[in-house]
């Protein structure tokens, strides 16, 4: 047996070994704020230690999930009834779902078996060995690239995939997953994805053309730390797993700790305890330095991709504000033409528009901000995989996973053709990129970004 392969078993042992935490008696209460004291309502709820928002409140009519412990619930409803806030309780037993979630059988005998890693929830020992494997044995058209450590310690490891003919000009796709620790269904996709791009090369039509158009990137993990804690101890983790200010509130939300726009808005620095909380400064996370630094050093970088759930939705930015970009057309046309594929691949119906406006909050902070400012790429965008909403949240069972993958793999390919075949689009809406972006920033965000990335240069 292999090294790595012994590394893999004892993780497995060790993860099996530590209790998880129960969500026994934990509900899901769903809530509208229909005035302005019961969103101020909210706005302290959201604050306290005892809850976790799964969507973050921002704007009355904005529909909110709330995970509450059992402990909690029957004071959450009387508040919650004591200034006629009305809500819905959509999951009775969050338990429930945790253990419905791993329904499909994993394959004792082999510990990155393929099956297991495109269609299962594996732990991030597993997920690397697999990649490590697919990497070797793609041969020269992969190149598996370690952009640094997490804070834990963890590799961050990219695979670079190419085509046959690469003539060294091509444009770059950069696609990220699994930012948020408890989203288990965006680094199985980006994993599924990495499959298909170096098994159905030369196979299938539309793998052939995105690969002999751009090289791609891929970093199926942005927080491997959060991820490994969230099959370890807490299935709901959201955060890494750096230490704060305070001793029991540990962890930076990795999608807030970009040194993006926003960031000098009151409402960015929140306390550290709660689920959103951006770090102590902007970039300051070394999830998010390994990556700004890797990104910046990409040639010629014209797509990013970042996989999140749930919803059905393709997020466009500005996430920081409510205000298009100056690009927006070209976002939109690319972005509804790979909707349309997915809802023809009976998909169901997905909806293509500013992060802002679909969330119905603004976010600070976040890598579709940052990457669209700050780097070559034209085409950004984040995909918000199903389910659409809780129940059953982001819980997905393993037996959904592979029809996630089958009606959300026809977006991305339907999008890169788009964006391969349509060169007015671009023409149409892009300008050149030092005068467009530029646009879209006050002086003292500009300023701020360039003071910032001049650190990494």
């Amino acid at each position: 047996m292999a090294f790595s392969e012994v590394i893999c078993l004892i993780s497995l042992l060790v993860s099996n070994s530590i209790a998880l935490r129960s969500y026994r008696g934990d509900q899901v209460i769903s809530t509208v704020a229909h005035t302005k004291s019961q969103l101020n309502y909210l706005h302290r709820l959201e604050t306290s230690l005892d809850l976790d928002f799964w969507s973050e409140v921002e704007s009355i009519g904005q529909n909110v999930d709330i995970h509450v412990k059992a402990d909690t619930v029957d004071r959450v409803k009387r508040d919650l009834s004591s200034i006629d806030l009305e809500y819905n309780v959509s999951v009775s037993d969050l338990q429930s779902l945790v253990d419905k979630e791993k329904d499909v059988q994993l394959n004792p005998n082999n510990n990155s078996n393929q099956a297991d890693v495109l269609r299962s929830y594996v732990t991030h020992p597993v997920m690397d060995h697999w990649l490590q494997r697919m990497a070797s044995e793609c041969g020269d058209r992969c190149t598996l690239i370690n952009i640094g450590q997490s804070f834990e310690g963890r590799e961050m490891k990219v695979i670079k995939i190419t085509s046959n003919s690469s003539t060294g000009n091509k444009s770059a796709v950069f696609v990220e997953g699994g930012a948020h620790a408890r989203e288990w269904i965006s680094p199985v996709f980006v994993n599924n994805l990495i499959y298909k791009l170096i098994i159905e090369y030369g196979v299938d039509s539309s793998v052939t053309l995105m690969l002999d158009n751009y090289d791609w990137y891929i970093l199926p993990l942005v927080n491997p730390d959060g991820y490994q804690y969230s099959h370890d101890s807490e299935r709901y983790w959201r955060k890494n797993r750096a230490t704060t200010i305070f001793r029991d509130c540990v962890g930076v939300d990795l999608n807030r700790n970009f040194p993006s726009f926003g960031m000098s808005d009151p409402v960015y620095p929140k306390h550290p305890c709660e689920d959103t909380y951006g770090g102590p400064f902007p970039g300051s996370e070394p999830e998010t330095k390994n990556l700004v630094k890797f990104l910046l050093g990409v040639d010629k970088l014209h797509v990013f991709l970042s996989f999140h759930s749930y919803s059905k939705m393709i997020l466009i930015p500005w996430s920081h504000k409510m205000k298009p970009t100056t690009h927006h057309s070209a976002l939109k046309t690319a972005g509804m033409a790979a909707a349309n594929a997915m809802e023809a691949a009976n998909g169901g119906k997905w909806v293509v528009g500013l992060a802002g406006e679909l969330l119905s909050y603004n976010a600070a902070g976040t890598s579709l901000d940052w990457a669209y400012a700050n780097t070559e790429a034209k085409f950004v965008f984040t995909f918000e995989m199903p389910p659409s909403r809780s129940p059953p949240g982001f819980v997905l069972p393993e037996s959904s996973i592979k029809s996630v993958v089958d009606t959300t793999w026809p977006g991305v390919t339907t999008l890169i053709k788009t964006i391969i075949n349509t060169p007015a689009l671009e023409d149409k809406y892009f300008v050149s990129k030092g005068s467009s972006k530029g646009i879209d920033m006050c002086y003292c965000e500009l300023i701020f970004m360039l003071l910032f990335t001049f650190c990494y240069i």
